[in-house]
């Protein structure tokens, strides 16, 4: 009876939380090295804006003192003038790395959110996502957008997901919120991947946060 109990709660552990299951590899990013190759976009703004005009700032820095040791991290700011801007980094994931052309991955991204935002940041919502290809960035009808479906405001799209908002519980006190997403995909012939962390803000008004400690995990299937 133990022993059907024990094989029972053993295929439960499989089904529900992976457990047994070895990642093929980790791609990680803590940033106390230098940011990588990241960069930065601005979408969601009419033609002819420039950065200033949103106080656009992604640059690279110690994290406030919230770690047990210090610590290097992105720092992502802008003024949502038009209350539709969209502002995220991105990165890209190759064979150098580790991936391989034409195979199935589940994938586990998780990062912190370091906030001091106050009730405004429950109307700025973070979103994430990994993707096959490369970020382009265009013009429809004057406004400057880019090939992924993010969704608008609270809603996710098919690309990227909603994780949750930029809020902090006590404002003006940062804190680390911890954050997951999860996808299947299957990468092309051209085995690049590109990996978004953006914000998607219906606050007009300035918004600022940092993103450290990136680690994405691939289950071959």
């Amino acid at each position: 009876m133990k022993f059907r109990f024990f094989i029972l709660f053993l295929l439960l552990c499989i089904v529900l939380t992976g457990c047994g299951k070895k990642e093929t590899f980790v791609y990680t990013n803590n940033f106390d090295e230098g940011p990588g190759p990241m960069s930065s976009g601005l979408i969601g703004v009419p033609k002819g804006s420039l950065a200033s005009d949103y106080a656009l700032t992604f640059r690279y820095e110690n994290t406030p003192d919230i770690y047990k040791e210090s610590h290097m991290a992105v720092f992502l700011s802008m003024d949502n003038i038009t209350e539709n801007a969209f502002q995220y980094l991105s990165s890209h994931i190759t064979t150098s790395d580790g991936l391989e052309a034409n195979t199935e991955y589940d994938v586990v991204m998780t990062f912190d959110l370091i906030t001091n935002m106050g009730e405004a940041g429950k109307n700025v919502y973070l979103k994430a996502g990994i993707v096959n290809g490369q970020v382009v960035e265009d013009y429809e009808a004057d406004i400057k957008v880019f090939n992924l479906d993010k969704g608008n405001g609270r809603e996710g799209g098919s690309d990227l997901k909603l994780l949750g908002t930029i809020e902090a519980k006590d404002p003006g006190k940062h804190e680390i919120k911890k954050q997951k997403y999860q996808t299947t995909l299957k990468t092309d012939e051209g085995a690049r991947l590109s990996y978004l962390i953006g914000v998607d803000s219906t606050y007009k008004g300035v918004s600022s946060f940092y993103i450290n400690n990136i680690e994405i995990k691939f289950y071959k299937k």
